[in-house]
């Protein structure tokens, strides 16, 4: 098997600063996304807050979103993170865990809120 350069596994500067940027974006996605489901004023566009009961839709956004954040973090652990690999791959694999359970509990919940009687 080729074993790859160290090299490789650096990213420029440029990519450094996309990747924080990125990360930036879907962590202030994430906060807007929460706060508009857990916004009590239905009349001003809020999905009315988060539960586990008749309200459990309203986790989908929240989840989904998580998933993206958590996602990207996975991808980028390895470019802007200045760790070693021993440091970097149970992280990458801590955030890409995050993400796998994210969207199972967020489509779970679509499926539980059309499935409800009410």
């Amino acid at each position: 098997m080729h074993e790859r350069s160290p090299k490789f596994y650096l990213a420029t500067d440029r990519q450094k600063q996309a990747a924080k940027v990125g990360l930036t974006l879907a962590a202030l996605a994430f906060i807007l996304v929460v706060s508009w489901a857990t916004g009590a004023d239905t009349d001003a566009n809020f999905l009315g807050g988060i539960n586990f009961g008749e309200k459990i839709f309203n986790w989908h956004p929240v989840l989904m979103t998580m998933f993206v954040l958590c996602y990207a973090t996975s991808l980028a652990t390895f470019r802007i993170f200045p760790y070693g690999k021993e440091y970097t791959k149970p992280l990458h694999a801590a955030f890409h865990t995050a993400a796998v359970l994210c969207i199972s509990f967020g489509l779970s919940a679509v499926f539980k809120s059309h499935n409800s009687p009410s």
